[in-house]
């Protein structure tokens, strides 16, 4: 059952989505943020330096106690260089690769420039 806050919005992200849900969603988050960090070779401490937070926020963040805000991802993807749908999904971004005679006209195109270029 979907009851209400005082607001008009309901309490339930979505329906069928309970307490486990979002306790395993800030899991995986969490582990993929430390995973992240360390890909960088960065200590907590660093990255919550770079964040402008205490590194317990983010020691809470890493554990999936807690999760942090709208606000707060933005920042994380900055800091982190990757886009926001990596962060969240774990997903990296499908970038079409380009076709055999497009390839050919870039590295035709690339030739000429260093030609005028020398």
């Amino acid at each position: 059952m979907v009851t209400e806050r005082g607001d008009g919005r309901s309490k339930d992200p979505a329906p069928g989505w309970g307490p486990e849900d979002e306790s395993a969603v800030r899991a995986k988050f969490g582990q993929r943020l430390v995973k992240l960090r360390k890909a960088r070779g960065w200590s907590r401490n660093k990255l919550a330096a770079r964040l402008g937070i205490s590194r317990q926020r983010l020691t809470n963040w890493e554990q999936g106690s807690s999760s942090p805000t709208l606000e707060m991802l933005l920042a994380l993807k900055r800091v982190l260089g990757i886009p926001l749908d990596e962060l969240v999904s774990g997903e990296k971004e499908q970038t079409p690769g380009l076709s055999r005679d497009e390839r050919i006209r870039a590295l035709q195109h690339a030739t000429e420039l260093l030609k005028v270029l020398r």
